[in-house]
């Protein structure tokens, strides 16, 4: 379990160093950004990166934080999305120390129309 957590870390800080940001939505309280070089695409499913960079920090389990990585998945045929992998840090844009690190296996969820869900969800699937 240790190895896989440290694996996890590595890949995550590994693609978050070579990322190349996008901003692709403003809300209330974060900015949020996708990598469109970690597309990756299998049949109807894609997995993106993205980064949400929040403008107050959050508080989870005790620990604040005001960014996150996340990596999701998309099923482009049937509009829905999932995430498979998140770390959370202290500071904005990744920096900071990291609070936590976990590998998920969201549940599958539908896009929201007009959210900016959607946003990621049209450039993962190139629609």
């Amino acid at each position: 379990m240790n190895r896989l957590l440290l694996g996890l870390m590595f890949l995550l800080t590994a693609t978050a160093a070579r990322a190349e940001w996008t901003m692709i939505g403003d809300g209330d309280n974060f900015i949020l950004y996708v990598d469109t070089g970690t597309i990756r695409r299998n049949g109807d499913f894609v997995k993106m990166w993205s980064l949400v960079d929040l403008k107050t920090e959050e508080v989870v389990e005790g620990d604040s934080h005001l960014s996150r990585l996340v990596q999701d998945e998309y099923d482009c045929k049937e509009e829905m999305t999932r995430i498979l992998a998140m770390s959370v840090f202290s500071g904005n844009m990744r920096s900071g120390r990291t609070v936590y690190t976990k590998s998920v296996i969201g549940k599958w969820r539908p896009v929201s129309p007009g959210s900016v869900g959607e946003g990621s969800y049209k450039i993962a699937c190139g629609k």
